[in-house]
């Protein structure tokens, strides 16, 4: 038998589906047409219903739960989670907020839990299967929200679950290819992933071996993507992408600076369909990883 684990397998996965009708059009042009192969749902999205209704139109989409604290509006009645909060309602704008939340003890846990929670109930009841959980700015892997979201992972039936660590690509080539976002804020990512990767391994959560995209989000070309192809290790590997569609008011809600056009049609070029082919990568979906 041929030994699984020399296999190169890749996961495609678009965060944000449900934060914007062009995000979400986006991500369904990926997958009709491209290499996209998951998408990870924002249940407190603007544009959440719509996501759902394209999700059942696509089944080969697999679907995850985009576990969000900062930059929109909980799903949970406000007064249950007061300590979550800002006060007009809504979560904090960016996850440096959230972490003047965190050390300064004003986060009460058990709010968390309720919230991350009823996020994923929107996403079941929704009738859709959920193969795996990550994190709006990679929150979930942070040493308090690991615990809840681990469990919360398992209760859903051991959902595949996303470790933020970045695999080191041969030195210039992020550089070479558009550049690297926020280096200081990937630079803590690594370290609470490197905390994290023993825990999930000694729960039996499915993850992802290698991961790529991050150091470059919102920034993802076709020369970038191509590199990441070339390559890429055996085993499973995660790419990280945000494609879209342009549109003017998705800049001007979500001042960013991601290229969400840029990303989908590296999503949808055809050299990168070849370089798939002439590097024998298998492209799969979560389910795959989870029966795994």
């Amino acid at each position: 038998m041929p030994d699984e684990s020399r296999r190169k397998r890749l996961l495609v996965n678009a965060d944000d589906f449900g934060l914007h009708p062009a995000v979400n059009r986006g991500i369904i042009r990926a997958h009709r047409e491209g290499v996209l192969s998951s998408a990870s749902v924002m249940a407190s999205g603007n544009a959440f219903e719509e996501a759902i209704c394209l999700a059942r139109q696509n089944p080969g989409l697999d679907i995850g739960a985009h576990l969000t604290l900062v930059g929109a509006k909980p799903v949970s009645p406000p007064d249950l989670i007061p300590s979550l909060l800002e006060p007009g309602g809504s979560f904090p704008e960016h996850h440096s907020a959230f972490l003047r939340r965190l050390l300064s003890g004003r986060i009460n846990w058990s709010e968390t839990a309720l919230e991350l929670e009823g996020q994923i109930e929107k996403v079941v009841r929704a009738g859709l299967p959920v193969t795996h959980l990550d994190s709006h700015q990679h929150l979930h892997v942070l040493p308090p929200l690991l615990k809840i979201v681990l469990n919360l992972a398992r209760r859903y039936g051991g959902l595949a679950v996303r470790l933020p660590l970045e695999t080191r690509l041969p030195p210039g080539t992020i550089r070479a290819a558009g550049g690297i976002r926020r280096w200081p804020q990937w630079k803590t990512l690594s370290w609470a992933a490197r905390l994290a990767r023993p825990r999930y391994r000694n729960l039996q959560i499915p993850f992802p071996r290698h991961c790529f995209g991050m150091f470059a989000s919102g920034s993802l070309n076709e020369t970038l993507l191509i590199a990441i192809l070339r390559f890429l290790p055996e085993g499973v590997s995660e790419i990280i992408c945000h494609p879209g569609e342009n549109d003017p008011g998705l800049g001007e809600r979500f001042p960013w600076g991601y290229r969400w056009q840029q990303e989908m049609e590296a999503l949808l070029s055809p050299r990168v369909r070849s370089a798939l082919q002439e590097e024998d990568i298998e492209l799969i979906g979560f389910r795959q990883l989870w029966a795994g």
